[in-house]
């Protein structure tokens, strides 16, 4: 959040660091429901399924970025 609040910042938008803290926490409480039941209908699923999705992310060296992977699971 602190890079992202500098990138607020530098775009002209003025808001504060907690305030921008107390809207990913009120995000993450909204979202908990529908994470609880997602989670929910995986797991009473008979099938379960996973996929491999390739993704950059991190910096491996200067302008570069490393292969990392994402596992998706769902029923």
């Amino acid at each position: 959040l602190y890079r992202q609040h500098q990138r607020m910042l530098d775009s002209g938008v003025q808001v504060s660091r907690a305030t921008l803290i107390n809207w990913v926490k009120r995000g993450i409480e909204l979202l908990t429901t529908i994470y609880q039941a997602m989670l929910k209908h995986i797991l009473l699923s008979s099938i379960l399924a996973m996929d491999e999705v390739p993704m950059k992310a991190g910096l491996k060296s200067k302008g570069k970025m490393k292969q990392t992977y994402f596992w998706p699971i769902y029923g």
